[in-house]
């Protein structure tokens, strides 16, 4: 049998498996797996940092599906990736790291460290098990629910003598789950008259079949925020609703009026459940999902162990044909309006975004929905920009909203774009971040114009972190430590090679031509505050203003 070093075999195994490429950033520990790279197909993209690097596989696997790939050193490399490993747990992201071999004299073990935060650390005891611990890491990456596997690469096993990978690379194959509980929970659906799908992100894979059974059913669907688009949020069956902080009050009276909930690829997080403040019957309530732990969070009276693609496959086949009115006369459109009119209180706490129509976020949400096409994609940092996306900006397709759900680190977006451009070259990607998002991870601009990657990074330039400005006022009427200082965006597209654009009077005229444009474009948009926003803060300054005054007078 044929020989390799055990580096090359962990190249070879990679390139069996559909996975890259690797993000990194090179380190001593890794650099005999580096050099296997060089001549591998899986592909090398190096980051500025392991935290960009990790939030780039991210990108990678929400779009392909497949684990993403991370290569970091086990001292600060491995430590810098940490938070994006947390919010591919949180998040259910399927991520490979692989990591070299920790100093058996160093106080504190990196490795150890990321248990807290991985599904679990696979270490290989000799040279010839590095194949199968790559294998098992890519494996449990997507099993169950999914999430980041840490693999130990010990730098002598890299470089030993083993034999050659000869197996072909496999995938988990779907489970359909127990039969008699799919049977029960065919004979449930069947007879449902006003039945409720709450769609996630495990359902992402199925959307076809999770369309048909709606269609068939007649059924209301709602979707967690990782799993937007499943249904097209255009279609006449979607409920889409996702404002932050509003709505618990509105979903529940729709779960109140279903009489069978479907929880399809859940995993019951508190994004997914508005802070789990939802309500459901376990009665009324069957849940699938590929993951038991996800299925124990959920608490539904009836709970299936399957790919939710196979479950709602087998339950079609097993309904009659043709499509159902479903919900009684107007009950839809009562809940439709009920739950759109949930989000009003917070409308007026948006800002004023510059060159769109009106002025108005839903404007530009709207502007930028027509500028990308159906399958585009739109990366989301954390802050206020995010939460107005959320809650303007219509999803068309699986896998084209990412946003940090459930961990919500800042620094995601730009890197996740890059990891998700790099997947799906042919498809436009959008990154949208605050200045104070582009300030933490904005070098990795140098990235996607080093890779030639065709972006566009739209950046809200308003000076402030402004989502916990808006919450100091509003509860304390006055701020503190929430003022950024904004480079000149401009200048920075000229310093990285990419090209600029300022939103100042047809917001989707710049977003289109910035989409269609080859390379890397930054666009720019100015955020301001609302005469509302404006008198709150007067009134904060006007009451501290009457306290000092009172308190000198009282002295």
């Amino acid at each position: 049998m044929a020989a390799m070093r055990g580096s090359r075999a962990v190249c070879t195994t990679l390139e069996s498996l559909g996975l890259g490429p690797v993000f990194c950033l090179p380190g001593t520990e890794i650099v005999e797996l580096l050099d296997a790279l060089r001549e591998s197909s899986v592909g090398t993209v190096v980051a500025t940092s392991e935290l960009g690097a990790a939030f780039m596989a991210l990108g990678s696997a929400r779009v392909s599906g497949r684990p993403g790939l991370v290569a970091a050193i086990p001292g600060p490399g491995l430590a810098f990736a940490l938070p994006a490993l947390a919010e591919a747990r949180f998040d259910s992201v399927p991520v490979v790291v692989l990591t070299g071999e920790a100093d058996a004299a160093a106080p504190f073990d990196v490795g150890e460290a990321a248990r807290a935060f991985v599904k679990d650390v696979i270490e290989p005891t000799a040279a010839d098990a590095l194949v199968a611990a790559v294998r098992q890491a890519h494996e449990l990456a997507l099993s169950g629910e999914p999430g980041p596997v840490l693999v130990r690469l010990p730098r002598a096993m890299l470089r030993a003598l083993v034999p050659a990978p000869s197996e072909e690379g496999r995938e988990p194959r779907g489970a359909v789950g127990a039969a008699e509980l799919v049977d029960e929970a065919a004979e449930r659906i069947a007879k449902a008259m006003q039945p409720l799908l709450y769609v996630g992100q495990g359902a992402a894979g199925a959307a076809r079949e999770v369309r048909l059974l709606a269609e068939r059913l007649g059924a209301a669907v709602l979707t967690t925020t990782s799993g937007r688009g499943v249904l097209p949020e255009t279609h006449r069956l979607s409920l889409a609703l996702d404002s932050p902080g509003h709505g618990a009050k509105e979903v529940n009276a729709l779960i109140a009026d279903a009489d069978l909930v479907l929880l399809l690829g859940c995993g019951f997080n508190p994004n997914g459940t508005l802070g789990r403040q939802l309500e459901f019957d376990p009665s009324r309530t069957v849940h699938v999902d590929a993951s038991p732990a996800a299925l124990e969070r959920g608490g539904a009276g009836l709970r299936i162990v399957a790919d939710v693609g196979s479950f709602v496959s087998t339950v079609l086949a097993a309904l009659p044909e043709g499509e159902r009115e479903g919900w009684r006369g107007d009950a839809l459109a009562r809940h439709r309006k009920r739950l759109l009119a949930s989000a009003g209180g917070a409308r007026r706490t948006e800002p004023s975004l510059g060159g769109s129509a009106g002025g108005t976020p839903a404007d530009f949400f709207a502007a930028l929905r027509r500028a990308l096409p159906d399958d585009g994609i739109l990366a989301l940092d954390s802050g206020l920009h995010q939460q107005l996306a959320r809650r303007h900006f219509r999803v068309l397709a699986p896998r084209t909203l990412f946003v940090p759900a459930d961990f919500q680190s800042m620094g995601y977006a730009l890197p996740a774009a890059i990891g998700a451009k790099l997947a799906s070259p042919d498809r436009a990607v959008v990154a949208l971040l605050g200045d104070g998002g582009l300030a933490m991870s904005g070098l990795e601009l140098l990235t996607a114009a080093r890779e030639g990657i065709a972006l566009t990074v739209v950046v809200f330039n308003d000076g402030y972190l402004n989502l916990i400005r808006l919450q100091q006022l509003l509860r304390f009427g006055r701020t503190h430590a929430v003022t950024t200082r904004s480079p000149d965006i401009r200048a920075l597209a000229s310093a990285v090679g990419a090209g600029y654009a300022k939103v100042t009077d047809d917001a989707e005229r710049v977003l289109a031509e910035s989409v269609a444009a080859d390379g890397l474009r930054l666009v720019e948009v100015v955020v301001e505050d609302t005469q509302w926003l404006r008198r709150l803060a007067a009134v904060g300054t006007l009451r501290r203003a009457a306290r000092r005054a009172s308190s000198s007078l009282g002295g």
